[in-house]
């Protein structure tokens, strides 16, 4: 039997990672990319101090970056597997203090321990593509709650790829919704939640190709979106 979840996010795309076998090659994939635009943008956005709260980043790679530089991070995903790794990777870290991992499966409620009107700013980086449209509405109402008034929403999403089905799935069967910049800003405005834009931008794929060159996907183009809580 399915349960409401399937509405939501897609099963086959949470089981691909979920699979404690697949951990391995997803942390080595993250590892690889250049993520040195992304971790500007963050930098700029929350500023030392901030209490902030990182949706689907099992890696850790971003909160790591943050953490090191004075920010607190609650890194969510719902991947045990992914982090318990990032876990480990970051046990002898000087990041660690500011680091916590909590196993959450968007676009599910975000756990009762996340105050409304607690935290400085919520990022999500390359994750919120996997939901179908009624989850993403979900998170972002979720995000509102939680958000303190001037407080950011960070997102990275592709505006384009072309490396999938006409079903929006790659070869590994996930799931991608490719909305385009216009369609995140009008499940923005659905959803009525105290949320603006402020900013839309070009994001680098990352991706690092066998020569060590960035661009390896020249067929996939991402785009940054910053909202602010009203």
């Amino acid at each position: 039997m399915h349960d409401k979840r399937d509405r939501l996010v897609d099963r086959v795309t949470l089981e691909g990672y979920q699979d404690p076998l697949k951990v391995p090659g997803h942390v080595a994939k993250y590892v690889s990319y250049d993520r040195a635009i992304v971790h500007q943008r963050l930098a700029e956005l929350f500023p030392k101090g901030s209490q902030l709260l990182a949706l689907g980043e099992g890696a850790a790679l971003d909160a790591e970056f943050l953490a090191e530089r004075g920010r607190q991070v609650l890194v969510t995903d719902a991947s045990a597997g992914l982090l318990r790794s990032a876990e480990e990777r970051t046990s002898s870290s000087g990041a660690r203090s500011n680091l916590r991992f909590l196993r959450h499966i968007l676009p599910l409620n975000f756990p009762p321990e996340i105050k409304p009107d607690s935290l400085d700013g919520v990022y999500s980086i390359a994750c919120l593509m996997h939901l179908r449209g009624r989850g993403v509405e979900k998170v972002l109402l979720n995000v509102a709650r939680v958000l303190k008034p001037d407080g950011a929403f960070y997102f990275t999403f592709p505006e384009a790829r072309d490396d999938l089905d006409d079903n929006g799935r790659d070869v590994n069967g996930r799931f991608y919704n490719c909305w385009n910049r216009s369609e995140w800003l009008q499940a923005v405005e659905r959803v009525n939640a105290r949320l603006a834009s402020t900013d839309v931008h070009l994001v680098q794929d990352g991706l690092v190709d066998e020569l060590g060159d960035l661009g390896g996907r020249p067929g996939v183009k991402f785009c940054g979106l910053c909202l602010k809580k009203k």
